[in-house]
């Protein structure tokens, strides 16, 4: 009967050990995994920063060895009427084999200057109206899923005369509020 009870005792320590070093683990791994998502979003910050001069342009076939900055200067130039903007770098994005789904491959464009970039993307809608392709931000993979995300919602309110806009991986009203969908 001793034995017994200093098995007992024995296996009771065991289980206190065991919990506390469970509980030491689990609140390390909850800070460990609130470390992760704080790096995640400075990570999606800092990646939105460096496309924040990026343009893509969706639509438009691309052909085999076309040089994409003279192509997007000419565009610039034809429906803009802008032949000083500086294009820092152009080249296509996406899979190649866009003849089997259908779906050409965007141009991925990089202008010098920001003010140059809110300038034309204010003008694009009005400009490229009638043309099959059209001009958009480059969103990070985070912010094209948030935007993915509200899609429809977004669709339905403006059906109701609300205006939203993607912008700072948030969507927003014309004052520039976050609008939340929850």
């Amino acid at each position: 009967m001793e034995r017994m009870e200093k098995k007992m005792e024995a296996s009771e320590t065991t289980l206190r050990e065991s919990a506390k070093q469970i509980k030491s683990i689990t609140q390390r791994l909850k800070a460990t995994e609130q470390a992760v998502e704080e790096f995640q979003t400075k990570c999606n910050k800092l990646e939105r920063f460096s496309r924040r001069n990026n343009v893509r342009i969706i639509g438009r076939k691309v052909q085999k060895g076309e040089n994409c900055v003279s192509t997007v200067e000419k565009i610039l130039e034809d429906k803009f009427g802008l032949d000083h903007i500086k294009i820092e770098r152009a080249h296509p994005d996406g899979p190649r084999n866009s003849d089997s789904d259908g779906v050409p491959q965007h141009i991925l464009f990089k202008l010098n200057s920001y003010a140059d970039k809110v300038s034309i993307m204010k003008a694009a809608r009005r400009k490229l109206q009638d043309e099959s392709y059209y001009f958009t931000d480059d969103l990070t993979v985070t912010d094209l899923q948030e935007k993915r995300k509200w899609m429809e919602k977004v669709r339905h309110a403006y059906k109701e005369g609300k205006k939203y806009r993607f912008y700072n991986g948030y969507w927003r009203d014309g004052q520039g509020k976050v609008v939340s969908f929850d």
